[in-house]
């Protein structure tokens, strides 16, 4: 007897295109430097999401202690 065709199992069709592998890794480049990040506290207060004036509570007391240095702008 002669045997039925047999089901396709998987895809049949031509393979989807699919980017180069890198190109999924690569990440964009940062943004170009657009003056200054801004007062550190600030910048520190907003991404811990504590108050600002802990926050220069603790630069004052890590820079008194030594653990962190002043840089030109105080």
């Amino acid at each position: 007897p002669e045997s039925a065709p047999r089901a396709a199992y998987g895809r049949t069709g031509p393979p989807a295109h699919a980017p180069h592998r890198t190109t999924l890794w690569r990440t964009p480049p940062p943004p170009p430097a657009q003056g200054s990040a801004g007062d550190p506290v600030d910048v520190l207060a907003e991404a811990a999401g504590a108050d600002p004036a802990r926050i220069e509570g603790w630069l004052a007391a890590m820079t008194r202690l030594g653990l962190l240095r002043p840089d030109e702008g105080g």
